[in-house]
């Protein structure tokens, strides 16, 4: 059976890639108290509709997209 898995959290930061990753700071804190999720099973799920100042932030995509923006060469001085 497939599931959807939620975790919230209410943080303050100065931008949303910021509270990204605070947020998955305290959930990879091995002394973190953040273990409730929601569990949906996906038969059951009924798409919410995200409002105009919600986001989606996928931080491998991030981390990836920086990282081909980043340049080390002698000829090239741009950090990304």
């Amino acid at each position: 059976m497939e599931y959807r898995i939620k975790w919230e959290i209410d943080l303050e930061a100065d931008s949303p890639e910021q509270a990204a990753r605070l947020a998955q700071a305290i959930q990879r804190d091995p002394k973190s108290t953040a273990s409730i999720f929601e569990v949906v099973p996906m038969e059951k799920m009924i798409e919410p509709k995200l409002n105009e100042h919600e986001k989606t932030i996928d931080l491998d995509e991030l981390d990836e997209e920086k990282a081909e923006n980043y340049c080390n060469c002698e000829m090239c001085s741009s950090r990304n």
